[in-house]
C-alpha cells in the first residue's frame, strides 16, 4: 500500500546522510539510491527554520510503500495571492514504472484542495520527460503554457483547477452528511433537524455542493404544498473550512434559480433571534424580517413561533 508521509526536519537531515543511512523512524531507504538531491533537502530546511508558520507546504511528503521510502513529493511553497500552489515530485528510478507517483500525486492533490484557499495546483515538466506529464494526464492536469527556462529549456506549464459540483441531493447523502452535521456546528446537536425523509422526498428541490467529491456544502428545500406562490428553506450548511467561499451563496441562488422555474415568488425560512449571523447572512442575501411587536436588536421576532420559549424571526425573499 502507498501513503504519503509530511517529512519532519531531522527526517530530512537523516536524509542528508544517505547513502550512510539506511532507515529513518522505522521506514527503510532504498540502497545506493538518493530521495531527494542534497541541494533540496538543504534549501527546504532553511524555508522551514525561516518559514515555520507555513511548515504544511514547505514540508516535503515522503512516498512510502511497504515501509520503503520510495519518492519524495511536495508543494514548493504556500498558495500565492489567486490561489495558486505548485508541486514536485520524484520517484527513485529503481521503484520507477510501478504507477507510484500517479498515486502519489494523487494524494497530494487531494492535500492540497483539502485547503480552501487552494483553487489551482501546478506543476512543470520538460517536454522529453513523457513519463511526468503522463502521471500529470493521469491526474486530470491540463498543459496549459510553454515557457523557456534558462537552465532547463523549453518547460511545459501543467494545470488542476479546483471541481466545484453542484448537483441534486440524493438518498444515499443523508449518512455521509448526518455524521458531520454536529461537528459543521461545532458540537451542537443538530442532527435531530434533518430527518431523512427530506433526503427521500425533496430531492428535486435540495442541493449539495462537492470540492473534489467532497459534500462541503447543502441546502434542503421544498415547494409549498399550501401556498402556492412560496417556496421555503429548511436547513442550509457549510463546511467549517469552506465558509467565506461562497458555497452558501451559490446554493441559495441555485435554489432561487429552481424556485422561479416553478413560478414561485416569495422564499421563506426562519431562525433563532439569537443566531445574529444567520439573521445578518440573510439580510445581505436579500431577506427582510416580518414585522412583530417583539424586537431584539431592532429585528422583529416572533414569540412562542415553535412552542413556548421558542421565539423565531420570519424572513422572507421576494424573487
Amino acid at each position: 500500500m502507498l501513503w504519503i508521509q509530511q517529512a519532519k526536519s531531522h527526517q530530512l537531515q537523516a536524509l542528508l546522510k544517505q547513502p550512510k543511512q539506511l532507515e529513518i523512524d522505522g521506514l527503510q531507504l532504498p540502497e545506493g539510491e538518493a530521495i531527494a538531491p542534497h541541494f533540496l533537502l538543504e534549501s527546504t530546511l532553511a524555508e522551514l527554520s525561516q518559514d515555520c508558520s507555513n511548515e504544511f507546504w514547505w514540508s516535503p511528503r515522503l512516498i512510502v510503500v511497504d515501509q520503503l521510502i520510495v519518492g519524495m513529493g511536495g508543494f514548493k511553497g504556500p498558495p500565492n495571492d489567486t490561489g495558486t500552489v505548485e508541486i514536485g515530485y520524484g520517484i527513485v528510478p529503481s521503484q520507477q514504472r510501478n504507477s507510484f507517483a500517479t498515486q502519489a500525486i494523487h494524494l497530494l492533490v487531494q492535500e492540497g484542495f483539502s485547503c480552501p484557499e487552494v483553487s489551482v495546483i501546478v506543476a512543470h515538466t520538460t517536454p522529453s520527460n513523457m513519463a511526468s506529464w503522463r502521471v500529470l494526464e493521469k491526474n486530470k492536469f491540463a498543459k496549459v503554457d510553454i515557457k523557456v527556462n534558462p537552465e532547463d529549456g523549453e518547460v511545459w506549464l501543467w494545470k488542476r483547477t479546483r471541481s466545484m459540483n453542484i448537483r441534486n441531493i440524493r438518498s444515499d447523502d443523508y449518512h455521509p452528511i448526518i455524521t458531520i452535521l454536529n461537528e459543521w456546528w461545532g458540537g451542537r446537536q443538530m442532527s435531530d433537524m434533518l430527518p431523512k425523509l427530506f433526503f427521500v422526498h425533496f430531492s428535486e428541490t435540495s442541493f449539495v455542493m462537492e470540492s473534489e467529491g467532497e459534500i462541503v456544502g447543502f441546502l434542503i428545500g421544498f415547494l409549498s404544498q399550501s401556498h402556492a406562490h412560496e417556496a421555503y428553506i429548511h436547513f442550509a450548511g457549510v463546511h467549517p473550512k469552506f465558509r467565506k467561499q461562497g458555497v452558501g451563496r451559490t446554493l441559495y441562488a441555485k435554489f432561487f434559480e429552481m424556485v422561479r422555474m416553478r413560478d414561485r415568488t416569495q422564499v421563506r425560512c426562519v431562525t433563532s433571534p439569537v443566531n445574529k449571523q444567520s439573521i445578518a447572512y440573510h439580510l445581505r442575501l436579500g431577506f427582510h424580517a416580518e414585522p412583530s411587536d417583539a424586537e431584539e436588536g431592532g429585528v422583529p421576532y416572533h414569540r412562542d413561533y415553535d412552542g413556548v420559549g421558542e421565539h423565531r424571526v420570519l424572513l422572507i425573499k421576494h424573487l
